[in-house]
C-alpha cells in the first residue's frame, strides 16, 4: 500500500514535470516565431525605406503618441 501511494506520487510529479516542460518548449518555440516575424518586419520595412516606397500612416502614429503620452 505505501509502495502503491509512492509510486503514485513519484507518476504525478514526473508526469508534472512533463508537462512543465512542454509549456517551457511551446512558449520557446512561440517566442523564437515572433522574433523571427519581427525581423521580417524590420527588414521588409528597411527595404522599403532604401526604395523610397515606405509611408507613414500619420493617424496611426499620432494616436499612438498621444497615448504614450498620456501612459495609456
Amino acid at each position: 500500500m505505501v509502495r502503491n501511494t509512492l509510486e503514485r506520487s513519484l507518476g504525478s510529479v514526473y508526469s508534472q514535470k512533463i508537462e512543465k516542460n512542454q509549456r517551457e518548449r511551446v512558449q520557446v518555440e512561440t517566442k523564437k516565431a515572433e522574433e523571427t516575424q519581427s525581423l521580417d518586419r524590420v527588414a521588409q520595412i528597411k527595404e522599403q525605406v532604401q526604395n523610397g516606397t515606405y509611408q507613414l500612416d500619420m493617424k496611426k502614429t499620432s494616436e499612438k503618441m498621444v497615448l504614450h503620452l498620456l501612459n495609456l
